[in-house]
């Protein structure tokens, strides 16, 4: 199996071939990145011998140069894919580290969770087909955000771009940060985006079966995650920042002292402030003379519109992206990077069929959790029975096209205060005060449907596909 003239063959698992890489940049030996080499390009042509799962489980029936989107097993198509960018990068491999560009954006497009969770399959701890991302099927795995993270990451070494940044956030602060009690005495092994039914607690000193459990257990029959979270939090400090030859860049955002030294020489000292994300203001604050400018730049969230960055008092818009700021910084110096962090609603992507009509809740990079105590209480003890009001309209216009809290789509306005404003979830009643604008529903086929409770006729699982203009 190693070196040329090895068996032909790969590991069922891929996961070794980061740390080649990794090793022959420690050691300044080539032939761990060789070999590394080796076991990517190997991949892909049936070296394995097929199982029920196909041999997509374990990536062995599309070559890596010849894969469009990552699929099978979450966790091992992540760490390929990780080491298959470390390959191309030290081998100068454009069309390798293109084809990965594209598995990367397929991926986090079509088989990607809101909370940047990957894999909806349990049987087999894999990714659905394109738009298969049901909430409370969801797998999800922990180990898998670990994998997303370090193809992430290795693709914003290689390339720049804000949309890396915005993924590793998302898995940190909704997989990561959470899949562990505050304790840190039980986690999560697969991350559900809906429960459906209140979860039963784990015993101490049980061993939990890994795909079964509803709550964090302390233990599970195969326990690669605590380990893997360990790991990820002890180097979290390499995320942050990057230099290059023009200067800093900061990628996720968290209280810090940055020191570094440019290539030309210039040595940059920063610490950053923030107390994000339970505020949006990112502080930054240059401890160091610089004779020549340099450039600072920030990440700004995709979802940060309407963020602003303010300069020694100069205040300018940000828009999603990066913001760069071009000085010769003196010591004293301050740049604030304002991110708008108030809750705000979001919408599944119409193809994916679960989701269909729902909304989530998310706030700056966080996707909240409506718990189960409160839940009980908006849905009236229904606990697959809420939604926002439709009298108060919370929702981005052309957003959503699903169940208002009366039936019709949101299309309710009321008429005069009444007892429906403000309410998670209202069940309407004829004479209620609430008057129906523009119900899109009309005609015989209202004989099929119920009348909400302001009047018109929608249909009876609250639903429509149109659009609210």
């Amino acid at each position: 199996m190693f070196g040329p003239g090895g068996i032909e063959s790969v590991c069922g698992h891929a996961e070794i071939e980061p740390a080649l890489a990794e090793f022959a940049r420690v050691t300044g030996e080539q032939r761990y990145l060789d070999q590394a080499e080796l076991f990517v390009e190997r991949r892909g042509h049936g070296v394995l011998r097929d199982i029920a799962w196909g041999r997509a489980y374990y990536q062995d029936d599309v070559p890596v140069r010849a894969a469009t989107v990552l699929r099978g097993h979450a966790v091992r198509a992540g760490y390929l894919a990780a080491g298959a960018v470390d390959v191309a990068v030290e081998r100068s491999d454009r069309g390798l580290l293109a084809a990965l560009v594209t598995q990367w954006e397929n991926t986090a497009a079509r088989r990607t969770y809101l909370t940047g969770g990957v894999g909806s399959h349990h049987q087999d701890e894999a990714f659905g087909e394109d738009w298969v991302l049901p909430p409370d099927r969801a797998y999800s795995e922990t180990c898998a955000s670990i994998a997303s993270i370090m193809f992430s990451w290795r693709l914003l070494l290689a390339q720049g771009g804000a949309r890396y940044g915005d993924l590793i956030e998302r898995n940190l602060f909704n997989v990561v940060a959470t899949s562990a009690s505050d304790a840190g005495t039980a986690f999560f092994y697969a991350n559900t985006l809906h429960q459906r039914r209140p979860g039963a607690p784990a015993a101490d000193g049980e061993v939990s079966p890994r795909a079964s459990a509803s709550l964090r257990a302390p233990w599970f029959e195969v326990s690669c995650c605590p380990p893997n979270v360990a790991r990820t939090l002890a180097s979290l400090a390499a995320y942050v920042a990057t230099v290059d030859d023009e200067g800093l860049q900061l990628h996720q955002y968290a209280p810090a002292a940055v020191r570094t030294t440019l290539a030309d020489g210039t040595a940059v000292a920063l610490d950053v402030e923030t107390g994000y994300p339970r505020d949006g203001v990112v502080r930054v604050h240059v401890r160091e003379d610089a004779a020549a400018p340099w450039t600072l730049t920030l990440r700004v969230p995709a979802w940060a519109e309407g963020a602003r960055i303010v300069v020694d008092g100069a205040e300018e818009p940000a828009p999603p992206g990066t913001v760069a700021v071009r000085r010769a910084f003196r010591a004293g110096a301050v740049v604030e990077l304002h991110l708008p962090v108030t809750p705000r609603f979001t919408a599944g992507d119409p193809r994916i069929d679960a989701v269909r009509g729902c909304l989530a809740v998310e706030r700056g990079p966080e996707v909240l959790c409506l718990e189960s105590v409160d839940l009980l209480v908006a849905s009236g003890d229904r606990l697959d029975d809420v939604g926002p009001c439709c009298s108060t309209r919370p929702w981005p216009r052309g957003t959503w096209t699903g169940r208002s809290s009366c039936g019709c789509a949101g299309r309710c306005r009321p008429s005069r205060p009444g007892p429906t404003a403000g309410r998670a979830r209202t069940r309407g009643r004829r004479g209620s005060p609430s008057t129906c604008r523009s119900c899109p529903i009309t005609g015989g086929a209202n004989a099929a449907r119920r009348r909400c409770g302001c009047g018109c006729r929608s249909r009876a699982d609250g639903q429509r596909t149109e659009r609210i203009r």
